[in-house]
């Protein structure tokens, strides 16, 4: 398996790095709309977690994608899968008219079906890039070399 971590880390982080800037280029407002619809957050937190995910998709993305802070990075990619999975489970048990996810802002429109899917692929490649950190071709091993020089 651990020969397809390095694959499986550049479609990780680039899709939430994606998602992350998809969201980042509406106004916040848009996406706080969309977490309102889920009905799982206090109204006071809408906002602050509409402002605060897509910057935490792009900065966990982009590391992941160039294999810094890999481990962190995956086990946060994979806490935000898992909590989008919970989140999208919820709302279909309720039988929440939620129309699309949101998860790609307008870049790309998902059903809840299809982005539970979506989701749960993402947390196994999380899952296999926690327990199968990269050996070659990623920061974390290029500083690890330089450090024992």
């Amino acid at each position: 398996m651990a020969r397809y971590t390095f694959p499986a880390r550049l479609l990780l982080g680039f899709l939430f790095a994606a998602s992350g800037i998809s969201k980042l280029l509406l106004p916040v407002e848009e996406f706080a709309a969309v977490v309102q619809i889920y009905e799982l957050l206090p109204p006071a937190l809408i906002f602050p977690f509409a402002k605060i995910l897509p910057w935490l998709e792009l900065l966990l993305g982009v590391y992941l994608f160039l294999g810094y802070a890999t481990r962190l990075s995956s086990a946060g990619l994979g806490i935000l899968s898992a909590s989008f999975i919970i989140a999208l489970g919820i709302n279909l048990l309720r039988g929440t008219p939620l129309g699309e996810c949101g998860c790609f802002g307008k870049a790309l429109s998902l059903s809840p079906l299809q982005a539970l899917g979506l989701d749960m692929l993402l947390l196994g490649l999380a899952i296999l890039i926690y327990k199968n950190p990269p050996r070659t071709l990623s920061l974390d091993h290029l500083l690890k070399r330089n450090q024992s020089r």
